[in-house]
């Protein structure tokens, strides 16, 4: 281990390393030892992923392939108040599925809407489109807990279990108002496990 690495982790290991100044603990985070740790001290919550909505013609195109740049213009359209939704809670959303299961790994992760007949899927987070945002947004929590999960699950019933036990804990944490009929819809699509 180099002199420069010793000096960082005796640091993170001594309790006094909380009388560093905000400087020096920068300092120590550009060295990139211990760096999850030191964001975790400084902000007092873990690392939360980039995520952003992408749209993608070509992928559109893969899943329907009679998918027009008409449909595409549409799609981006129609997805405004989706996107608005999703720019007011998914800070949130990703750190209470940190804080109900684990930290994230994940730096980045880009939200794909698609049209189409297809099932959102977590990976690549893909969401099929929904005129129903509040609907399409529980679906986003789902999608984004897998992504959050790294357990090997015996079957798919257990992993929906898991799943269904930490979204329920992030609903509640959410307290989402006027949510009631996208949560009835939500669970008659996803918890007949």
């Amino acid at each position: 281990m180099a002199k420069k690495d010793l000096e960082v982790e005796k640091h993170v290991l001594d309790p006094e390393h909380r009388k560093l100044s905000k400087e020096e603990k920068t300092e120590i985070m550009k060295k990139g030892v211990y760096q999850n740790i030191f964001k975790k001290e400084f902000t007092g919550k873990y690392m939360i992923p980039k995520t952003e909505i992408r749209f993608s013609f070509i992928y559109n195109k893969s899943f329907n392939p009679s998918f027009s740049s008409q449909d595409f213009i549409k799609l981006k359209k129609d997805s405004y108040p989706f996107i608005n939704l999703f720019k007011n809670y998914v800070q949130e959303i990703l750190e209470l599925i940190a804080s109900n299961n684990k930290p994230w790994e994940r730096e980045y992760i880009p939200v794909y809407i698609v049209f189409g007949k297809i099932n959102s899927f977590s990976d690549p987070l893909t969401l099929s489109y929904k005129e129903d945002h509040k609907l399409l947004l529980l679906i986003l929590i789902h999608e984004l807990i897998h992504n959050n999960l790294t357990k090997k699950y015996k079957d798919t019933i257990e992993l929906h279990k898991e799943i269904d036990r930490i979204y329920q804990k992030v609903l509640i944490s959410l307290n989402l108002q006027n949510f009631e009929e996208a949560k009835k819809k939500y669970n008659k699509e996803h918890r007949g496990f």
